[in-house]
């Protein structure tokens, strides 16, 4: 009966997960000696969150909790919940993993938590959410327990602490932290460029050289979605600029000479130093992806991507440049003495109109201990990268971002597209800014 019940939360995981299809889980469950009716019946069961598997059917188990998770699609998330689940009889955590874009999660999380709704209990959250989160009351500050935990485990890396904190608390544990770095492969280039005048000086002299061969110099993420605010924070940075003042979080600074200089930059690489495919199927239509596979099948000398791309441009069953892989620190302008990377990653934190908080703060308390994703004590063992992470800049932590981000998407694409110049798209974006922070 125990190996039988077994199977049955496993194939009801993965039916919730969207890992399975329902042909799939109905014929799993039959298999395990359901009826057919029995087996309709427990798949109607998957739309519910509070039902477990138990020795007298499917009940309502009120020591369960809903995980609703960021899109993951190696299976880690779903393996931890089973073992968390098998060495926690009396508890039960239910995991739901959200689509592969995080902007319809964002929508339905935001929806549910307006809501007040208890259907969910741990969240994950991208960084970019945590302020709004917090700031609504959404989510619960983290427990004692919890924040020294998460102290210790991230203890010099204040950039990723600061990420998961508002107003000076803590709110939730990181479980996938990123940062953007500068790929370049070593069959091209020997070293790294450390700004990016020697960006485009060492693309350019490249592509001069391969005489009419296809290849890019310069790949980067330049479609209107997310991946290009956290593209443009960089460089603007790396210029010595801002979208707001450091000591005043209202007063937008946008519309200077360093962020001209910034777009400009960007600009250039696509329609001057022409390092970067401006065609209609070029950097405009890029995500993270996009540049990826571009990078790894051989076609670009340098790539601005995640740091946990690495696993993929180094795996020689789908990268054709895996032994010419190396990254480096985001480059800076000449005027500024070091390179800043902006942060990413996904976060966890619990639903304040959960029913079941005891329980939500026990699984992240368990998540903090098994998640295997890298530490960064594990992960960067050279200086120069250790300094990133002190040098790390966060996109504007301000409760409504998501409008922010809008203004910032729109008009460097504006830009970027030769539909506004430099000086015009950041007058507008000034313009928009201070009129959503007025709000």
């Amino acid at each position: 009966m125990s190996k039988t019940m077994d199977a049955l939360n496993d194939a009801i995981m993965h039916m919730r997960a969207g890992r399975i299809k329902r042909r799939t889980f109905l014929e799993r469950v039959i298999a395990l000696g359901l009826s057919a009716g029995a087996a309709t019946s427990l798949l109607e069961a998957c739309g519910t969150i509070s039902t477990r598997c138990t020795p007298n059917g499917w009940v309502s188990q009120p020591n369960t909790i809903v995980w609703s998770s960021e899109h993951d699609d190696q299976e880690e998330f779903i393996n931890i919940v089973k073992n968390f689940n098998a060495q926690n009889t009396n508890a039960h955590v239910i995991y739901n993993n959200a689509p592969f874009k995080d902007n319809a999660q964002y929508k339905d999380t935001v929806s549910a938590l307006q809501a007040c709704a208890s259907e969910m209990d741990v969240i994950s959250i991208d960084v970019v959410w945590l302020t709004e989160f917090a700031h609504n009351q959404w989510i619960l500050p983290l427990t004692e327990a919890i924040k020294s935990g998460v102290l210790q485990s991230y203890k010099g890396f204040q950039s990723i602490i600061d990420s998961c904190s508002y107003k000076g608390q803590l709110y939730s544990t990181p479980i996938r932290f990123d940062l953007g770095v500068l790929y370049y492969n070593t069959g091209f280039v020997s070293s790294a460029p450390q700004t990016y005048d020697e960006l485009r000086e060492q693309a350019s002299q490249v592509l001069a050289n391969a005489q009419g061969k296809e290849l890019d110099g310069y790949v980067w993420q330049g479609a209107q979605y997310e991946g290009l605010v956290c593209n443009f924070i960089e460089v603007l940075a790396g210029f010595g600029g801002s979208f707001f003042a450091e000591d005043d979080p209202t007063k937008v600074t946008i519309n200077s000479s360093e962020a001209h200089d910034a777009l400009f930059e960007m600009v250039n690489w696509l329609w001057l130093a022409n390092i970067s495919p401006n065609d209609p199927n070029g950097i405009t239509t890029y995500e993270e992806n996009d540049a990826r596979v571009r990078w790894q099948n051989g076609f670009a000398v340098f790539m601005r991507n995640w740091f946990n791309v690495q696993q993929l441009v180094t795996d020689p069953g789908i990268s054709a440049v895996q032994d010419k892989v190396a990254y480096a620190a985001i480059p800076h302008s000449k005027s500024q003495p070091t390179g800043h990377s902006c942060i990413g990653g996904w976060q966890v934190g619990v639903n304040a109109s959960s029913t079941n908080q005891d329980l939500s703060w026990q699984f992240i308390d368990f998540l903090l201990k098994h998640t295997n994703d890298y530490r960064p004590t594990d992960v960067v063992g050279e200086a120069s990268l250790k300094s990133m992470y002190t040098n790390a800049v966060a996109r504007p932590q301000l409760p409504n971002y998501n409008l922010i981000s809008e203004s910032i998407q729109r008009h460097v694409f504006s830009a970027l597209t030769k539909r506004e110049t430099p000086s015009e798209a950041l007058v507008k974006m000034e313009e928009e800014l201070k009129q959503i922070i007025s709000r």
